[in-house]
């Protein structure tokens, strides 16, 4: 069987098999949905000037291409495809999601004029295969908040030393399936440690704890580890402890409150009964 060629005819298939989400008129669209159709070539996109977001996971693309029209891209789904270089992208200056997961690439390169992208994900290729050269073009891309390389070969602790500092905004790190995992003495706090911006590392968040305890660990080991624990314990008993007495005094505001209420509705009662006694001795036989 022939594989699915992706050309003008077919589009316009897909826009009127689907009218709640498309436009007939290519141009209009923001977003389309190529996913899961066995494409061989990424083309015949021209008309779709406005598009925002694609989908186009899950085919035989080996080759990033057929883009040049679509400068207003701001994400794209790659992932589950042949290819195996970036490329083609340095006109998509709005792009802020990239993923590229589970394809053949080797090297993160040609993402130099993509100055807003944020979540580059590329799990599961072949970066790292020829040393820490495949890695070094991520120190140009600033604005990174969300990286995921898991799954690779990278083997280069430099990536945490050299490169990932490099980059201040990042928050979310993956990097679980890599050997330069079992290469680093204390693989989570050090990265912590290096990270000063990370919030999130491979399979769990990092809190505050973790960032003080992976900070006193570089600072004088396992001693100082227990040393700041033991702190952090105690500012808990005390925040508890306090929490406590404040939620005391709540109660026993309130029930002072309640008391007094009660005593002038007591008060108010006598009176009115005072009075109604007054009236009723005051009444002439």
């Amino acid at each position: 069987m022939a594989a699915a060629v992706l050309c003008k005819e077919e589009l316009r298939k897909i826009l009127r098999s689907d009218r709640k989400n498309y436009y007939t008129v290519p141009a209009l669209n923001e977003v389309l949905y190529l996913h899961q159709k066995g494409y061989r070539r990424l083309e015949s996109l021209e008309e779709f000037t406005g598009l925002k977001a694609l989908h186009a996971e899950t085919n035989a693309f080996d080759k990033i291409e057929g883009l040049q029209n679509c400068s207003r891209l701001r994400s794209l789904y790659l992932q589950e495809n042949c290819i195996r270089k970036v490329e083609n992208l340095d006109h998509l200056t709005d792009l802020q999601c990239l993923n590229l997961s589970d394809n053949f690439i080797e090297r993160i390169e040609n993402l130099s004029t993509n100055g807003e992208l944020k979540t580059l994900l590329i799990r599961r290729n072949q970066i790292g295969a020829n040393g820490i050269q495949d890695l070094e073009h991520l120190v140009l891309l600033k604005s990174l908040t969300v990286l995921d390389l898991s799954d690779n070969k990278v083997d280069c602790p430099e990536l945490i030393t050299d490169i990932l500092p490099q980059l201040p905004a990042l928050k979310v790190l993956y990097l679980q399936g890599n050997p330069v995992v079992r290469k680093i003495p204390n693989y989570r706090k050090t990265v912590i440690n290096t990270l000063k911006a990370l919030k999130y590392l491979d399979d769990r968040p990092v809190f505050p704890e973790d960032r003080r305890c992976a900070e006193a660990f570089a600072r004088g080991g396992v001693t100082e580890e227990r040393n700041e624990l033991k702190k952090i314990r105690e500012e808990k008993e005390a925040i508890n402890l306090r929490n406590r007495t404040a939620f005391l005094k709540l109660i026993e505001e309130a029930q002072r409150q309640g008391r007094e209420t009660r005593s002038m509705r007591l008060e108010d009662r006598l009176a009115g009964d005072f009075q109604v006694v007054i009236i009723f001795h005051s009444v002439p036989t």
